[in-house]
């Protein structure tokens, strides 16, 4: 059987409800299910990224580092780079995970970035498709100043596109 979701809050111990009438509505299924066994599940409400972010990402940034990938003249064994080649190489770089599963933001200057690769290089890297809103984010930051810091590459900003 399909479930019912209710948004809430945990506060001081207690079950806040995000909406006024859900009381009324939790109270009407506890009669519906009144001598029946249910299942309660509790998990973390975690946004997840907005298609604006992969928008941006798939038609600005990507294809942007692609090009600039191909103008460079950057191969594989003598092949051009595709864009999923590019994309391979931007997830390699711009989604290192921490311990905590967080993100590890690439630095802002120049010389701090031989010590964070090296300090990052085996670390796991996160799947784009399990990323939440803030993660994007990150994401789409550390892309952003790798290919400006790599590759010479400016991306335009969202506001612009």
């Amino acid at each position: 059987m399909r479930g019912i979701t209710f948004l809430g809050k945990i506060i001081e111990g207690k079950l806040v409800w995000t909406h006024k009438r859900t009381t009324e509505a939790v109270k009407h299924l506890f009669r519906r299910f009144e001598g029946k066994s249910v299942e309660v599940t509790f998990a973390r409400l975690r946004r997840m990224k907005t298609l604006e972010q992969l928008g941006y990402y798939y038609a600005v940034i990507l294809p942007t580092i692609h090009q600039q990938m191909l103008d460079d003249g950057i191969d594989v064994y003598g092949v051009p780079i595709t864009q999923e080649m590019a994309d391979k190489v931007v997830k390699a770089y711009c989604a290192r995970i921490d311990d905590d599963s967080n993100i590890v933001p690439v630095p802002y200057e120049p010389q701090d970035w031989y010590e964070w690769e090296k300090a990052t290089k085996n670390m796991k890297r996160f799947k784009k498709r399990n990323m939440t809103k803030m993660q994007a984010m990150v994401f789409i930051d550390n892309a952003i100043r790798w290919a400006n810091h790599k590759l010479n590459c400016d991306i335009p900003p969202a506001a612009q596109v």
